[in-house]
C-alpha cells in the first residue's frame, strides 16, 4: 500500500473513531473529552497515562522535536479521548509523537517509570524535559535501553510544575502504545510477577517438546517429530514476540526481530498443518481437505521464507503480514470444518482438533480485530494468540497421547487375546470344575433347604394340631354337658330338651367350622385358590350367624343392627359365613362377659359391607396390620386359647371375593371388623334364597 493512501486511510480511520467516542461519550455524561494535564498524589502508585495523552501524526516522519516546539500553531497535538485505554492504532506507516504534561504533588516520589508493554513497536524514542533522548524498539541497539526489560520502559523525573514529555513511535506491525506511569518499586514487582507467569508458558510448552521429542526418538513416528517442530516453533514465536528473543537470543540482530515472531509463526502454522494431514491420516480419509492443507502449508513457508529474506533485502512486511493473516484464518477454519467432520463420522482423535483449532481461531480472530483497532488492546487480546497457542499446542499433545494410549491398549489387546487362546483349554477344564461343584452346591442347597421346609411344616402342623385339640375342647365339653344333662333328667319338659339340643347343634356346628378351617387352610392360603360366588340373601347370612353364635356364646349379646330389609351379594355362603362367625367369635374372645357383639350391614356404592362391633379393649393403630398375619394373637382377652388364624382366614376370603377387611378401632373404644363385598343388583331378594337355600 502507498504511504500517503496508507496516511489517509489511517487519518479517516481515527477521524471516525474519535466522531464514534465523542457522539456516544455526550450522550452518556454529556462532557466534552480533553486532555489536561496530570498531577500524581503521594497515594498514587500506578496511572494510565492514555487519556491524558496528546497525539499528532506525522505522515512523513521527518518531524522534529525542535520543528514542533518551535512552529506549536502547525503542529497541533489532539487530546486523546478520555474513555481509551491505550491507542490503537492498526497498521500504519506514519509516525505519531504522543505529548504527556505531567506533574507531581511535594510530597509524591519524584523517580517513576514509564512502560509501554506492548513490544512489536520498531522504534521508539522518549523525550523528557531535561533533553536526555532515550531510545528502544525492535530496531534499536539493545544497549540502548534505559531498563532491562522486555517491554519499553522509561525513567520519568517529574517536577511539581507541569512539564511536556514527548514519545515518538513508529512500526510496520499494527501499532498499539499503551502508556503506564508507575513507582519504581511497583514496577519491580511486576517484572517478576510477568516472568514467573511466562516462565510457566515457556517451560510448559519445552516440557510438552521434549516429552514427544523422546517418544519420536523412541519410535521413529514421524506425527511426533511434527509435533516437535511445530511446539518449537510456537515456544520461539511467542520468545520473540514478548521481547525476550532481542534480549537473550539475536542481541544485535534488529533486522531479524522485527520479523521474527511473524517468521517463527509461519513455522508453526506450516508444522500444523502438516501434523493435522499426518495424524488425522486425511490422505486416505479426505483427500480434498489433505491437498488444501498441504497448499496452505506451502503457503506458510512461502510467507515464512518472505519475512526472513526481508531482513536482507526491502520487502513489503505489512503484505506478508496481511498474507499470513489470511492464510492462517484459512488454514483454520478448514482445520476446523476436517475435524468437525470427522468427529460426526467416529473419528475419536478428531475431537482434540477441533477444540486445538478452535481455541487458536478464538486467539487469531482476537488479535487480528485488537491489530485492525476493532478490539481494544487489554491483557486477554494481548496475549490472545499466545493463550490460543498455548492450548492448541497442549490439546495436540493430548491427542498424541491419546493416539499412543490407543496403540498401546491395542497391543495389549492382541497380547490379551494370545494369553487367552493359550489358556483355553485350561480355562474350560476349570469351568466344567466349577460347573460340577456349583452343581452339587446347588443340590446340597436345595436339600437342605427342603429339610429344613419339612421340618418347618412338621412343626408348625404339630402346633397346629395341639391348639385346634385346645379349640375342639370348648365345644367338645358343651356337647359332653348338655347330654349330662339329659341323662340326669330325662323328663324334662320339651322346652328345655329342645334348647340342649339347640346347645348341642351349636357346638357341632362350631366342631364343623374348625374342621373347614383346618381343611381349608391350605387352599386358602395358595395364591391360585378360586371361588364361585353366587347371589346370596345377606339378610339371611346374618340372622343365620347370629341363631348359630347365640347358643355357642352365651355369655354374651348377639344381635343385629341391620336396618334394610332385603340386601342380594355375591359370594361363597360357605366362605363368607365363616369370615363372619370368625369375627364373631373374636369380638367375644375379647369382649367382657355379659357385653354386647353387634353384627350389621351398610351399603355404599356397589359395596355391602359386614361388620361385627364388640366392647372390647380395642387395638392400636400399629397392631392393626399384624393382626392379620397367621398365628398371631394379641394379649387383652379373656379367652386366650386359640389358632390364630381366624383373622388371616377373614382377610384371605375377601380376598377370594375381590374384597377388603377394614378395621376401626381405638385403644379402650371396641373395635369394629367390616367385611367388605361386591353388591349384586341384578338379583331379587328371592331369587338369592333360592340359591342360597340350594
Amino acid at each position: 500500500m502507498p504511504q500517503r493512501s496508507l496516511a489517509m486511510f489511517v487519518a479517516s480511520h481515527r477521524f471516525l473513531r474519535s466522531v464514534l467516542r465523542l457522539a456516544t461519550t455526550l450522550a452518556l455524561s454529556g462532557v466534552v473529552l480533553s486532555a489536561h494535564a496530570l498531577v500524581i498524589s503521594p497515594a498514587e502508585q500506578k496511572a494510565n497515562l492514555i487519556p491524558h495523552a496528546q497525539i499528532l501524526i506525522d505522515a512523513t516522519g521527518q518531524l522534529t522535536l525542535e520543528q514542533i516546539e518551535a512552529e506549536p500553531q502547525r503542529h497541533i497535538f489532539e487530546p486523546v479521548p478520555s474513555d481509551a485505554g491505550e491507542l490503537s492504532l492498526g497498521f500504519t506507516n506514519a509516525t505519531y509523537w504522543i505529548r504527556l504534561d505531567l506533574s507531581r504533588e511535594p510530597s509524591a516520589p519524584a523517580r517513576w517509570i514509564l512502560e509501554v508493554p506492548f513490544v512489536a513497536i520498531d522504534r521508539i524514542q522518549w523525550f523528557p524535559p531535561n533533553g536526555q533522548v532515550a531510545a528502544s524498539g525492535t530496531m534499536a541497539d539493545v544497549g540502548t535501553k534505559q531498563i532491562f526489560s522486555r517491554m519499553h520502559s522509561f525513567y520519568v523525573d517529574l517536577s511539581t510544575e507541569p512539564q511536556a514529555f514527548y514519545l515518538r513511535v513508529q512500526s510496520s506491525y499494527p501499532l498499539t502504545v499503551p502508556l503506564e506511569l508507575m513507582r519504581t518499586d511497583v514496577f519491580d514487582k511486576q517484572q517478576l510477577i510477568d516472568t514467573m507467569v511466562q516462565s510457566v508458558y515457556y517451560g510448559g510448552l519445552m516440557a510438552l517438546f521434549l516429552y514427544n521429542l523422546v517418544i519420536f526418538f523412541t519410535n521413529r513416528d514421524r506425527r511426533y517429530l511434527l509435533y516437535c517442530l511445530f511446539a518449537i516453533s510456537v515456544c520461539i514465536g511467542m520468545f520473540a514476540g514478548n521481547g525476550y528473543g532481542r534480549l537473550f537470543l539475536w542481541h544485535d540482530w534488529a533486522s531479524f526481530d522485527r520479523v521474527a515472531q511473524g517468521f517463527f509463526f509461519s513455522l508453526a502454522a506450516a508444522f500444523g498443518l502438516a501434523f493435522t494431514n499426518a495424524f488425522l491420516q486425511l490422505r486416505e480419509r479426505m483427500r480434498w481437505a489433505y491437498w488444501v492443507l498441504t497448499a496452505l502449508m506451502w503457503a506458510e513457508l512461502f510467507i515464512g521464507a518472505g519475512l526472513f529474506a526481508s531482513v536482507m533485502v526491502a520487502l513489503p512486511v505489512s503484505d506478508l503480514y496481511f498474507l499470513n493473516f489470511a492464510v492462517s484464518s484459512l488454514g483454520i477454519l478448514v482445520c476446523i470444518a476436517v475435524a468437525v467432520s470427522l468427529s460426526v463420522r467416529g473419528v475419536r482423535e478428531a475431537r482434540y482438533f477441533v477444540l486445538s483449532w478452535g481455541f487458536l481461531a478464538v486467539g487469531s480472530v482476537v488479535a487480528t480485530l485488537r491489530a485492525f483497532d476493532l478490539l481494544q488492546s487489554n491483557l486477554f487480546t494481548l496475549y490472545a494468540m499466545q493463550i490460543g497457542s498455548g492450548f492448541e499446542a497442549l490439546l495436540f499433545s493430548f491427542a498424541l497421547a491419546d493416539r499412543l494410549r490407543s496403540e498401546r491398549m491395542g497391543r495389549e489387546l492382541a497380547q490379551k487375546r494370545l494369553l487367552e487362546s493359550e489358556q483355553a483349554a485350561v480355562q474350560a477344564l476349570r469351568l466344567s470344575e466349577e460347573r460340577l461343584e456349583q452343581a452339587v452346591d446347588i443340590r446340597t442347597q436345595e436339600l437342605r433347604a427342603l429339610l429344613v421346609k419339612e421340618q418347618q411344616g412338621r412343626e408348625q402342623y404339630v402346633r397346629f394340631g395341639a391348639m385346634i385339640a385346645h379349640e375342639f375342647r370348648n365345644p367338645l365339653n358343651v356337647i359332653e354337658a348338655q347330654n349330662t344333662l339329659i341323662e340326669i333328667d330325662p323328663e324334662a319338659g320339651v322346652d328345655k330338651t329342645r334348647k340342649r339340643i339347640g346347645v348341642i347343634r351349636s357346638a357341632v356346628t362350631r366342631l364343623a367350622t374348625l374342621f373347614d378351617q383346618w381343611l381349608q387352610s391350605d387352599r386358602l392360603s395358595q395364591a391360585f385358590a378360586t371361588i364361585t360366588p353366587l347371589p346370596i340373601d345377606a339378610i339371611g347370612l346374618i340372622d343365620d350367624v347370629i341363631g348359630s353364635s347365640r347358643h355357642y356364646q352365651p355369655d354374651h349379646q348377639i344381635k343385629s343392627e341391620s336396618t334394610v330389609s332385603a340386601l342380594v351379594v355375591r359370594a361363597d355362603y360357605a366362605l363368607l359365613r365363616m369370615a363372619i362367625l370368625n369375627l364373631v367369635d373374636n369380638a367375644c374372645k375379647y369382649s367382657p362377659k355379659g357385653s354386647t357383639v353387634c353384627i350389621g350391614l351398610e351399603v355404599l356404592d356397589d359395596w355391602v359391607g359386614v361388620y361385627v362391633k364388640d366392647e372390647g379393649p380395642g387395638i392400636a393403630l400399629d397392631k392393626q396390620r399384624e393382626i392379620f398375619e397367621p398365628y398371631v394373637q394379641l394379649p387383652g382377652g379373656h379367652r386366650l386359647v386359640g389358632v390364630g388364624l381366624g383373622l388371616s382366614f377373614v382377610n384371605r376370603i375377601a380376598e377370594l371375593h375381590e374384597g377388603r377387611v377394614q378395621v376401626d378401632s381405638l385403644p379402650g373404644q371396641g373395635a369394629t371388623f367390616t367385611i367388605w363385598i361386591k353388591r349384586d343388583i341384578d338379583t331379587s331378594t328371592t331369587d338369592a334364597m333360592h340359591l342360597t337355600a340350594q
